[in-house]
């Protein structure tokens, strides 16, 4: 799974360094500043991901699927989870590839910790390989400030475990996002 997973990780960054600004923030009628939608920019995402998905390859993208009472997940955090992404073999749950959530920037504790629990969860409980959370819109020096508020949930909070989960920032249209190295403030 590990070569997969590269592969993956490689479509997922090129996609964001292809997004476009008008799905980064999304201009709105009658303002001059431009909002984050975490929807747009997901979506454009995924279209951008799936636009450079390799025929051969044994997994599958989805958005947004609803796990409310999926038959082998049900509690452990994950009853409502819906998360961003997914990348997985649909109806084999020995082939859960990647969990995804995306956030535009924000130290919004009460969303963070959601966040955290949900992928944590994914990786406990459905046996996801990976999980990636995506933050979009930061600065890289705000990611200290970022990661010190994550550690400070998992601190307190056992139901989110930073070990299991990779932090990928994308700061801003036409460049990539890359992996911020949480794991090695974590000790």
């Amino acid at each position: 799974m590990n070569d997969a997973l590269k592969q993956l990780t490689d479509i997922l960054i090129d996609a964001t360094a292809a997004l476009h600004a008008d799905y980064f923030q999304l201009p709105v009628a009658g303002s001059e500043n431009p909002q984050y939608r975490e929807r747009v920019y997901c979506y454009e995402l995924y279209h951008l991901m799936r636009a450079n998905w390799p025929s051969d390859f044994p997994f599958s993208l989805a958005g947004e699927i609803d796990k409310s009472g999926h038959l082998l997940i049900r509690g452990n955090g994950l009853d409502y989870a819906k998360p961003d992404f997914i990348v997985h073999v649909p109806g084999d749950m020995h082939f859960n590839l990647l969990v995804v959530e995306v956030k535009a920037y924000t130290l919004n504790r009460q969303k963070i910790q959601k966040d955290l629990r949900k992928l944590t969860a994914f990786r406990r409980h459905a046996d996801y390989h990976a999980a990636y959370y995506l933050f979009y819109g930061v600065a890289p020096e705000n990611g200290d400030a970022l990661t010190a508020l994550c550690r400070d949930i998992a601190h307190n909070d056992n139901e989110a475990d930073l070990s299991s989960i990779d932090l990928l920032i994308h700061e801003r249209p036409a460049n990539s996002a890359f992996f911020y190295p949480w794991q090695q403030q974590l000790a």
